[in-house]
């Protein structure tokens, strides 16, 4: 079984699927803010060898050909550097919303690992080493902790804490916003930490976007995960936006944490000499959890609300 795939609207500016069976990794957006291919596409994939990076890997979505994934083994031996890059002039200013699916599979020790990330130069570390970004960090000197990052004038980064941790070895979705006053981190359609921030996002001298080990570390940094359907949109993404593309892609399918969907209920009871409401939360629309009723047999019922909780 799979999950349903939220169609891209004329917000998506970018939008890099991962299906491709080689590069380069298209930008399949048809807004019409997007940006030409030339300024958009990832152009570049490098690693060989049975560690380098899998094409067309199975996603929420799919098993094969459209809307697969990427693969990321988790090479950490230095060579080849496995990674997927470019478009290094797709520099978006608040409002402004990244968000991808991601399978991670492990925490590895000791070293930073990075799952995409707008490095600040091309080919080269220089001091501050990306301004849009998720990586998460195990060194011995602290517990495994999950940055959600965007780099403007001031404040930008999320660390996820313990108790929202980025799973493994299951599909989640990632969402991080800025509208110019606040960065919101959101995992599987939670609101898991938002910092202010103000100022425009500093591109530096616009090095690529890039998925895997970056360029210009010491050491390769790549993840052991898969990535799909990765988005910037030019608009600040509520809260629900995210619900519902989790909702989507993880109701039909054999992964993902459990949803729940709950009412907020009313009927009035005719019986009485002054009509009476009853009220009550259920996760069903029929009469199994209403109160008593006050003098008799309640009518219709009305739905005054509704909520989703993801991932209890």
């Amino acid at each position: 079984m799979v999950g349903t795939r939220v169609d891209p609207d004329n917000n998506d500016i970018v939008v890099w699927k991962f299906d491709d069976a080689a590069a380069p990794f298209i930008n399949s957006s048809t807004s019409t803010s997007a940006p030409s291919h030339a300024v958009s596409d990832l152009a570049t994939l490098s690693g060989t060898g049975t560690g380098a990076p899998k094409l067309q890997q199975p996603s929420p979505f799919a098993a094969t050909g459209n809307n697969t994934s990427v693969l990321f083994s988790g090479n950490n031996a230095g060579s080849p550097r496995n990674y997927i890059l470019g478009a290094n002039a797709v520099v978006p200013q608040s409002p402004v919303t990244f968000s991808c699916w991601l399978y991670l599979r492990i925490y590895a020790n000791g070293l930073t690992q990075h799952y995409f990330s707008k490095q600040h130069t091309a080919n080269t570390w220089s001091g501050v080493f990306a301004q849009v970004g998720l990586q998460n960090r195990t060194y011995t000197s602290q517990s495994t902790a999950f940055d959600l990052f965007i780099a403007p004038s001031t404040g930008g980064s999320i660390v996820l804490d313990a108790g929202n941790n980025i799973p493994i070895q299951t599909w989640c979705h990632i969402g991080l916003v800025y509208d110019g006053s606040f960065v919101y981190g959101y995992l599987n359609g939670n609101l898991v930490g938002q910092v202010a921030s103000t100022g425009a996002i500093n591109y530096g001298n616009n090095g690529p976007w890039f998925f895997g080990g970056p360029l210009g570390s010491g050491s390769v940094e790549e993840g052991a995960y898969s990535i799909c359907d990765f988005r910037i949109a030019n608009i600040a993404r509520p809260q629900s936006y995210f619900q519902n593309v989790y909702r989507q892609g993880m109701l039909q399918s054999d992964s993902g944490q459990p949803i729940t969907i709950y009412y907020k209920l009313r009927a009035y009871d005719l019986s009485c000499s002054t009509i009476t409401p009853v009220y009550w939360i259920s996760t069903t629309i029929n009469y199994d959890d209403a109160p008593a009723t006050p003098c008799g047999t309640l009518g219709p019922i009305d739905i005054l609300d509704t909520w989703t909780i993801i991932g209890l």
